[in-house]
Parts: C-alpha cells; sequence; structure tokens
C-alpha cells in the first residue's frame, strides 16, 4: 500500500486531517506499507513525472490498484484515464475499484469520520470492522482504581480522529493477547474534568503493568453517551450495568 503523509490537505491548506487510520494503524491491516512524504515540491510534480521518477523508479509495478475517482499529479490531472495510457506503455494492469455503495451513501472517508462524531455504530459498520486505536498506556487519575474499575488511559496522536464521547464495547490487544474491555471516551462529567481521555477498563481481574506500553484498542459498538452521576454507587452501579449488557 502507497500512501501520503501528512494528508496533502495539511500542506496544500494548512488544515488539521483528522485520521481515521494513522500510518502506524494502516500497518495493522497492511504490512508492506509505503510512506510518502507529502510535501509542496511532491505537489507540483505533474502526473507523468510522479508516475516515472517515483512509481515507475522506486517500483516498477506490474499491477497498480486504485478508486475509481482517484487523481494525482498538480492540480489533479492525473485520472484513471491518464493512469490507464501510461500503464500501456509501461505493459502494467490498472484496476480500478467501481464505487462501492451502502444504503445509498458510497463509502467515503469523509462521510465515515462525519459519523464517527455522530453515530459511531454506523461509522463501525461502513468501516467494516471495529475501529481500532493504537496508543499508549500513560498514568491517570486513578479514579477508577478506586472504584474498583482500574483502567489503561490511552494517549494517541493528536491527528487522530477520536470519536463522539460515550461508552463502547470493546478489545485491546497487549503482547499479542486478546482481552475484553470496555471503553469511556469523553470528558468525565461525574468528575468535571474539562480534559478529554480515552479510558479502557480490561475486563477478568487483569492486573498486568502496562504503563508506557503500546496497546491497540478496538471499539466494537457504541452502548450509551456520557451520563453524569450524582455518587459513586450510582456511577459504579451504571458501569457494572455496562458490562453485562457487552458480555452477559
Amino acid at each position: 500500500m502507497v500512501t501520503f503523509d501528512p494528508h496533502p490537505k495539511e500542506v496544500l491548506l494548512g488544515t488539521r486531517i483528522p485520521r481515521l487510520t494513522t500510518t502506524e494503524e494502516q500497518r495493522r491491516f497492511f504490512s508492506n506499507q509505503i510512506i510518502i512524504k507529502f510535501t509542496k515540491a511532491i505537489a507540483q510534480m505533474n502526473a507523468e513525472d510522479f508516475l516515472n521518477d517515483i512509481i515507475q523508479k522506486y517500483l516498477n509495478p506490474s499491477c497498480i490498484t486504485i478508486g475509481y475517482d482517484f487523481k494525482f499529479g498538480v492540480n489533479g490531472h492525473g485520472c484513471v484515464n491518464f493512469l490507464n495510457e501510461w500503464a500501456k506503455r509501461k505493459n502494467c494492469e490498472i484496476i480500478a475499484i467501481e464505487k462501492q455503495m451502502k444504503e445509498n451513501t458510497p463509502y467515503k472517508s469523509s462521510f465515515i469520520r462525519s459519523k464517527i462524531k455522530t453515530n459511531p455504530n454506523q461509522a463501525f459498520e461502513f468501516l467494516g470492522h471495529p475501529y481500532l486505536i493504537i496508543g499508549h498506556v500513560i498514568h491517570g487519575e486513578k479514579r477508577g482504581r478506586n472504584l474498583g474499575f482500574p483502567t489503561a488511559n490511552i494517549q494517541v496522536p493528536k491527528n487522530k480522529c477520536i470519536p463522539k464521547s460515550g461508552v463502547y464495547k470493546s478489545h485491546v490487544i497487549i503482547d499479542n493477547i486478546t482481552y475484553p474491555s470496555i471503553t469511556n471516551i469523553g470528558f468525565k462529567p461525574s468528575f468535571n474534568s474539562n480534559q478529554p481521555s480515552i479510558e479502557t477498563h480490561i475486563l477478568n481481574e487483569f492486573n498486568q503493568n502496562i504503563y508506557d506500553q503500546k496497546v491497540e484498542l478496538f471499539l466494537e459498538s457504541f452502548i450509551r453517551s456520557e451520563i453524569k452521576f450524582t455518587s459513586s454507587e450510582a456511577l459504579i452501579k451504571q458501569i457494572k450495568n455496562d458490562i453485562q449488557s457487552c458480555y452477559s
């Protein structure tokens, strides 16, 4: 898989684009990954030069798979037809994936990004797999531990697209071992926090020290929105109910 980093719009428009899948997360799905650092110089290359000086020179492909609306080169002059003409001269096959639709809606990263913030379960359905978040476990305020539900506080890259605040059924992979979990994303309204967080409670009395370790968190389904509780007892009861609803 060949991809650009940073996102072209970040270089061209100076706009931060939340990434559904960071380059590290992409490697979880595509082990053979080539990252082209996107710069203004790359942006100014015409389509022919990009194909000859980068794609053919370094990869010499016999087959290239692209999306139906793929464009490249300065001003997007490179398109499927242009690529087909180039490929004929290079003895290369081009496979253009046709538009994929679900419920009269095309599969688009922009659509999934918007739904991640408003309707996570629909976003997961369009993705076709649980939503992956790779991050490192950092020290938190240990409120969950004091309630009897210790959590792993996960720090993620600033450009990661964070889903809607709320509680999720999830699982984590640590050292190639999968553990069921339940995850809270948001601002912890019961504690008047103004800092967003991703906290995962790993089930089955998990008690390993995983501070500073990298973990792979998979959000499977959105359970409920955040609630502000008036007492610790009410919060504990709700957490137990959430776990039971996910794993009963």
